[in-house]
């Protein structure tokens, strides 16, 4: 009797670019993001800046950066600054994916005023 033995190799696919990201990305921890601001008068002297410091955790090389500054407005910086034309309150969002997909949210209303 003969028997036929089919062998099946699965590769599976990871969503890691090996150019975008640090050379173990499959034991990439899950990131937290998370903000600090700090908020100064633009060089124009007429609208509110804000220097945004990315203090997330648990990043690598792969991590991007998507910023939504709540006026319309975007960034893909890791630290970026913004500068606010109206006064008002704005939710912040930073979202931060790491090299293999793992994304986190944190989002913050900051006030913006010309005092």
């Amino acid at each position: 009797m003969t028997r036929i033995l089919f062998v099946f190799l699965v590769f599976a696919a990871f969503a890691c670019e090996k150019d975008n990201c640090d050379v173990d990305c499959d034991a990439a921890l899950i990131p937290t993001a998370k903000f600090q601001y700090s908020k100064f008068r633009c060089d124009n002297g007429i609208f509110q800046c804000v220097q945004f410091q990315n203090v997330s955790e648990n990043i690598n090389g792969g991590t991007k950066y998507n910023w939504t500054f709540g006026d319309g407005e975007g960034s893909n910086e890791e630290n970026p600054n913004h500068s606010y034309q109206h006064n008002g309150e704005f939710n912040v969002v930073l979202k931060v994916t790491n090299c293999n997909g793992t994304a986190s949210f944190y989002t913050e209303i900051i006030d913006i005023s010309t005092n």
